[in-house]
């Protein structure tokens, strides 16, 4: 036997289970979350306001352009032009139905958490089935966007296969006006060139085709220099080849566009809801034995909920001036925040164990004083580390003969679901030196321990110790212990 001996103590893995199963989250998690977002829900919506004012802006333009064409290339590029802002209509009229059912569904949750929120079980079945309905609706809106991918593709097949008519009806009409195949060649010249002139100032094509614009260019200059050298009808067959693939290269920049704006309104609404969700965790407030417990998710986290917050914010910033991102950027981003959600939430789970540690700190240590009561053993003083309940608790007791008993009592990270703690406990003996005396104190405090729902490891003497009491006297200055600064 040693004046010093080591011990882990381990919450029982049932109790560790009931304990955190009844500690529960007795705040309105959703309400929090959603009054956060009414406050940048007109910042959101001026930048979706934004996304369809540049849409119809290009649209304009191109309708604009059209007057610098042939008269049948007009009509062709009307009839197209209607059914691409259709498309984008019943696009945007999908997003705004799903917008309007997922504030619906929010306010549903909401009103069940005030109904419930005296209910722990329906509390925890409608928060996961509200966690449920949010993978639900990301899911859908991603579906709707990958729907309008394929209603674009449906058109550009069509539109292929109307084309070829397309181009004979135009030929019909510009041999009707223009008998010599020079002014018919420079007629598809003129119009070709109006066609990726609009294209070129209404789209981002470096961004989502690069180079294929100026490969289209290139193939007018050779038009253009067939009909320079004489070759009309060779110019002919070059441009009408170049205006199918212009008109193809519309279409597609229009939907990468707008799958482009779709999936920057999604990510930005993520990264919104991760930074609200971030900001109502910072507060949480739990329910343990019926009280009700206010804790710092960032302080018992060690400031982990804070460098979440910092990365959303930092993606948030991004995502405020995405000229330079990709769709595949985008995406990512989509797919950060519902980690970054995911992490906000493992947060509060592990600020919650750790408050209920810090409890349990406490009550071993009222189970040591319990223990030696009897025995004539007083608490003189007790602290945690620094002062910081996130750290190690120190307990000294002392009895009548002004003997003293140091126990320190220090978290440490458990493989399992489990709390783990390592017991230090100190025998500071002045009067005598009776091993089976100390023996006698440290079985009271085992004996009490395992009654408590506590798995004790057999106490080990510390190396160099046997057979004398404690000797680090600076272990009695609890000044020093208080002053001492506490490391994640």
């Amino acid at each position: 036997m040693s004046g010093v001996k080591d011990a882990i103590v381990n919450l029982r893995q049932s109790e560790y289970n009931r304990i955190m199963n009844s500690c529960r989250r007795a705040d309105n998690i959703e309400a929090g979350i959603s009054k956060r977002l009414e406050k940048t829900s007109s910042h959101l919506r001026q930048q979706m306001d934004s996304q369809i004012g540049q849409m119809q802006q290009r649209h304009n333009q191109f309708e604009s352009a059209l007057s610098n064409m042939s008269g049948e290339v007009r009509r062709i590029e009307k009839k197209n032009q209607d059914n691409l802002r259709r498309i984008a209509k019943d696009f945007n009229n999908g997003i705004n139905q799903l917008d309007k059912k997922i504030k619906q569904q929010q306010r549903e949750y909401m009103q069940k958490f005030a109904e419930h929120d005296k209910h722990l079980a329906a509390h925890d079945r409608i928060l996961e089935q509200h966690a449920q309905a949010i993978r639900e609706q990301r899911h859908e809106y991603i579906t709707l966007i990958q729907q309008q991918g394929e209603h674009f593709a449906q058109a550009l097949d069509e539109q292929r296969r109307e084309l070829q008519g397309q181009i004979q009806t135009i030929q019909d009409h510009i041999v009707a006006k223009e008998q010599h195949a020079q002014g018919q060649a420079r007629q598809w010249l003129q119009d070709t060139q109006a066609l990726l002139k609009v294209i070129d100032e209404s789209y981002d094509h470096q961004k989502f085709k690069p180079g294929e614009l100026a490969k289209l260019q290139n193939e007018l200059q050779i038009a253009e220099n067939n009909i320079s050298q004489g070759h009309y009808e060779a110019a002919i067959s070059t441009t009408q080849r170049t205006y199918l693939h212009t008109q193809e290269l519309r279409l597609e920049l229009e939907r990468l566009t707008l799958e482009w704006n779709a999936y920057l309104t999604a990510a930005r609404q993520s990264a919104a809801e991760v930074l609200a969700a971030c900001d109502t965790h910072q507060t949480a407030k739990f329910t343990f034995d019926s009280e009700e417990v206010a804790a710092e998710v960032d302080f018992w986290t060690h400031g982990a909920l804070s460098k979440l917050r910092q990365q959303v914010a930092e993606e948030q910033n991004k995502l405020d001036k995405p000229d330079n991102l990709s769709l595949d950027e985008l995406k990512q981003s989509i797919a950060h925040s519902e980690q970054w959600r995911q992490e906000s939430e493992a947060l509060v789970e592990q600020a919650k164990e750790a408050l209920i540690a810090s409890q349990l700190r406490n009550n071993i240590a009222q189970s040591i004083e319990a223990a030696l009561e009897d025995a004539g053993w007083d608490v003189v003083d007790s602290t945690y580390e620094g002062e910081d309940h996130r750290g190690a608790l120190h307990l000294k007791l002392q009895n009548l003969a002004t003997d003293e008993l140091v126990t320190i009592i220090t978290p440490e990270k458990a493989p399992d679901q489990t709390i783990r703690n390592h017991l230090n406990i100190q025998f500071f003996d002045k009067n005598n030196n009776d091993e089976a005396y100390r023996q006698e104190r440290l079985n009271r405090i085992m004996e009490k321990l395992r009654d408590e729902e506590l798995d004790c490891s057999q106490p080990q003497c510390a190396p160099g110790t046997e057979n004398q009491p404690a000797r680090e006297v600076e272990r009695l200055d609890f000044e020093k212990v208080r002053a001492k600064a506490v490391t994640a």
